[in-house]
């Protein structure tokens, strides 16, 4: 039997699961666990590495730190954390929202020399989380605003745990995953609540907010795997081919793209998007909320289909 039917954690060692178990204490500080997208997040991308630990060490990777890295790496994006690191940060909640690893490394640091984990294992866990929101790419939105608020270059991957952190990380960002339940989850939807409800250009928007989802987000979530693919892939695997679980994880990405060949944004309408359902019916929503039931009533086909569908009708 493959490694990949188990889902269990590959982590053995009795003081890292200690640490796993403070540092998910602290997540949960927040409130409801189901309403975190935070803790969703970093959740989604622990359950699509666990069970492929023989195939990640057949690339050097090591699962262990790979899994206590990824768990650690956006502690301090919780509210509680992004409010006692703004101080450091000139009262800016946004630039302690960017330089969260760091923050969250020094959050976590205290719980590992509390549970006895020595500098050499620490050392192998800030391997696996420093530069894991890039990869910081020229003219990329992370790279200038890192930049431009903090005032230093944004941290190179420099491991390969880090550049499989990378890979999930970034996929999650522009993917929609379907829950055990049938809802639609992932970064997209994620991001669309984020740019709906806070102030800005999109806020209350649901045209635009679905149109920058689909075609943007996404489309810089392929500039930045291209990057990967092209310049830091081949640097760490030798010119061997990509592992298995990234393929897998590749492959569920790209098939977040057919669900948008069943909405329909028209210029025309005003606040409102359609979605055709798999019966046949058009099906009108006016909110966020609505929006994302309805569209997880579609099982989308498999295929190539354009990044953004809009339907223009004449004036007259």
């Amino acid at each position: 039997m493959s490694s990949h039917h188990s889902k269990r954690s590959a982590i053995q060692d009795a003081r890292l699961r200690r640490l796993c178990a403070l540092v998910f204490r602290e997540y949960r500080k927040t409130g409801n666990s189901a309403k975190n997208e935070n803790l969703k997040h970093i959740r989604r991308i622990l359950w699509g590495i666990r069970g492929w630990g023989e195939n990640l060490k057949s690339v050097g990777c090591d699962p262990e730190i790979l899994e206590v890295g990824i768990l650690i790496s956006d502690l301090a994006k919780e509210p509680h954390l992004i409010k006692k690191y703004s101080s450091q940060y000139g009262d800016s909640p946004f630039r302690a929202f960017l330089d969260h690893s760091r923050s969250s490394l020094r959050e976590v640091n205290y719980l590992r020399k509390k549970v006895g984990i020595d500098n050499k294992t620490w050392r192998k866990i800030l391997g696996a989380v420093i530069g894991h929101d890039g990869p910081s790419i020229p003219g990329s939105w992370w790279k200038h605003n890192y930049e431009k608020e903090i005032g230093h270059p944004y941290a190179r991957i420099h491991t390969i745990e880090c550049l499989i952190h990378t890979y999930f990380d970034r996929i999650d960002q522009g993917g929609i995953f379907r829950t055990l339940n049938g809802q639609l989850n992932g970064g997209l939807r994620k991001i669309s609540y984020d740019l709906y409800q806070k102030e800005g250009p999109f806020k209350g928007n649901l045209p635009a907010t679905v149109q920058e989802v689909f075609s943007n987000t996404r489309g810089g979530t392929y500039h930045q795997l291209t990057y990967l693919d092209h310049v830091l892939a081949p640097r760490f695997l030798k010119g061997s081919p990509l592992p298995k679980i990234i393929q897998v994880i590749k492959e569920k990405f790209e098939d977040a793209e057919n669900y948008f060949q069943y909405v329909i944004i028209d210029k025309n309408r005003g606040n409102q998007v359609q979605i055709s359902l798999p019966t046949g019916d058009q099906v009108v929503v006016y909110d966020l909320d609505h929006f994302w039931s309805e569209l997880a009533k579609v099982t989308p086909k498999r295929g190539m289909v354009e990044m953004c569908r809009w339907r223009q009708r004449s004036s007259a």
